[in-house]
Order: structure tokens, then sequence, then C-alpha cells
């Protein structure tokens, strides 16, 4: 009796570890660990990183397989770049893909006459991991959503959207996430486009609902589990925290996604950093609820994102404001005779569009750091105007 027992608890144990492997938010903490490696430069940590992420985890994403390859490019590890570009090719990627700068260095070894070589066999391997069938019906749904999409009438609409939501999740219980969705593929922002829909037409009912008819159509759109299903499939593997909040984020901003950065130059320390702000990236009516960065923080943890303040930081590595002019433009305005608000103004502005042109980093060419591109409003701090 013990024997068994002790074979049932081992049992138990190994599929508790291997429950823990595959649970894809620990994936993405240390995917995002990379990153933040990336934007020091240190290519050799974030390499060690990337490959020991992929080695534990069977599903792998695109962009994180091509940071991971231009990571082995910049430390000059061919061999490891290779195997890399070959994933990348079996996830989507063609030789054009390989023809910009990110990999002009590659592109000059023996590997990548390798890539050359095997690419017809690699390409087709490629094509044979996607169904037919169903990429086949994910293009018609994609133009029925796009027509959905364009109804002007309201109700109209809300039963299409309901009636196409419901089609959604019965193919889901059907196919599942379609690995497409992982690679870079020509469906796969059409099959994003379809669960942000969803989150707007969600979105826009809650904001403008006054009827009862109104909020019985919010109860049947949520009933049918949309929001639980993507959140499930994050865990799993299958979608990526980026394609979930961006699609919750339509018309709410839970995640952080939607604020406007503000940044901020320190003159006196001469530091810049980049904010998060409760001011909106695109008009909203009504606008969005103030916001509460601790709660948006604790989302984005429970997803395996970084917090919205490193989140920033990505954003800001690799661009000209890691080498702003603080010194230059003190020295300039310190010898200005008239400092009224316009030649100040414009002293800044020139010595700040010097810096621009003479910076050279590719960083966010080269690399998929973040999503973040809203930045409109610049505060001075510590400068004497």
């Amino acid at each position: 009796m013990k024997k068994y027992l002790f074979i049932s608890l081992l049992l138990m144990g190994i599929s508790i570890v291997g429950n823990a492997q595959m649970n894809y938010i620990e994936y993405h903490k240390q995917v995002n660990q990379a990153k933040l490696q990336i934007t020091l430069e240190n290519f050799e940590s974030a390499l060690v990183t990337y490959q020991t992420v992929l080695a534990q985890y069977p599903k792998h994403f695109y962009r994180d397989i091509h940071n991971a390859c231009v990571c082995a490019i910049r430390c000059n590890k061919w061999n490891q770049a290779l195997e890399l570009a070959k994933e990348l090719v079996l996830l989507g990627y063609q030789l054009e893909d390989f023809k910009t700068a990110t990999f002009t260095d590659f592109r000059m070894t023996k590997q990548w006459k390798e890539i050359e070589q095997k690419y017809p066999e690699l390409r087709k391997q490629y094509e044979n991991s996607l169904n037919p069938y169903l990429y086949k019906k994910y293009s018609y749904m994609l133009a029925e959503d796009q027509r959905i999409t364009a109804m002007n009438d309201f109700k109209e609409h809300n039963m299409a959207i309901y009636e196409f939501t419901s089609l959604l999740k019965m193919d889901y219980e059907m196919n599942g996430i379609p690995n497409f969705v992982r690679f870079k593929d020509r469906l796969s922002p059409g099959y994003f486009a379809f669960y942000r829909h969803v989150y707007g037409k969600v979105g826009r009912c809650l904001l403008s609902a006054k009827t009862t008819e109104d909020y019985d159509f919010i109860r049947r759109l949520n009933s049918l589990g949309i929001k639980d299903l993507l959140h499930r499939e994050i865990f799993k593997g299958n979608l990526s925290p980026r394609f979930v909040i961006t699609a919750e984020s339509y018309f709410t901003n839970e995640y952080g996604i939607n604020s406007e950065i503000e940044i901020r130059k320190d003159f006196t320390n001469e530091e810049l950093s980049f904010v998060p702000t409760d001011k909106k990236t695109y008009d909203c009516i009504p606008p969005y609820p103030p916001i509460d960065f601790v709660t948006i923080d604790e989302n984005r943890k429970s997803f395996g994102l970084l917090p919205l303040q490193q989140e920033c930081k990505l954003f800001l590595a690799g661009t000209w404001y890691t080498v702003y002019p603080f010194k230059e433009i003190k020295e300039a305005l310190a010898k200005l005779s008239n400092k009224n608000a316009e030649s100040v103004k414009k002293t800044i502005q020139e010595i700040e569009s010097k810096a621009i042109e003479t910076y050279s980093n590719t960083l966010q060419d080269d690399f998929f750091l973040t999503d973040y591109h809203a930045y409109k409003h610049s505060k001075y701090i510590g400068l004497d105007q």
C-alpha cells in the first residue's frame, strides 16, 4: 500500500512540476528581464536569459526569437544566430525579413549561406504547420469582421457582433487558439482584431448604456466568457500578454498602455526619465476614469509584465534621450543676453535638434522592446527660465 501511495505522490509531483513549467507567466517575466538587459546593451547576458527560458518552454513567440537572434549577432555567435534564424523561418519569417540592416553582419557569414540553402525546406515546414481549412475559415471571418465593423445601424451592429462573438467562442472550443497567432503571419493581426472589436463593443456599451436593453446586451456578450478565455490562453502559452491587454484596452486603461508618457528633464541632477501620466493617448468620450498606478502594476504583474515605470525604461532605451544634452543647454542658456521664454525655447530646440541628428543607435530598430509610442509633453525641472 505504501509503495502505491509513494508512486501516486511521485506522479502527482511530476504533474505539479510539469504544470509549473507550462505556466507561461514565468516565461514572460524572464523574457522581460532579457529586454532590460538589452537596454543596458548587455547582449551576452540577454542571450543567456533567452536561451534559458526558450529551453524551458516548448512554445515560442517570434518576437522573442527575433530578439535572441539579434543578441547572438551582436555577440558574433554565428552558430547560435543560425539556429535562431532557422526557428524564425519556422515562425513565419521569409528571406526578405532578413534583408534589413539588423541582419547585415549575419548575411556576410557562412551560416547565412546555410539559411539560404535550407530556406525552401524550412518554409515548407512552416506552411505545413498551418491548418489550410482553418486558415481559409479565418480569412473569411476577417472579411466578415470588417463588414460588421462598418455597420451604422446600432441595433443591427449589436446583433451581428453578438453572433460573431458566439461563432468565435464556438470555434475556440473546437479548435483552440490558432498557432499562427505566435507567428509572423498575415492573419495574426486580423485574428487579434476579432477580439479587440469585441472589447471595443463592450467598452462603448458600458460608456453609453442607458436602457435595460443596453445592459441586457452587455450581460449576454459578457456571458460568453471571452475575457476568461483569453486570460487562460496566456497561461498556456498560446497568446502573449501583449495580445490580450491591447485588445482589452480598447476603451479602458487597466494596464496603463493608453497612458501618455511625460518626459521629465531634470537639469539639477542631469537626469531624464519617462513617467506615465493620467493623460490618455487618444480621445475617448467619455474620458478614462482617474488612473490608479498601483492597481495598474498589479494587473500587469498578473500577466508577467513589467511595472509601468520599468516599461518606460524599455521605451527610453536606444533613443537620443539617453544622451540628452543637459550640459550644452545649460551653457547656452547661461550665455543668453535676453532670457525671455521664446529665446529660451528656441535655444533648447536648436540644441535638441542637433543632438537628434548626431545620435546613432539602432536598439529600437533592431529589437522588439516595447509597444509604447506616445509621448507628447516635456517637463523641464531645475532649469532657470
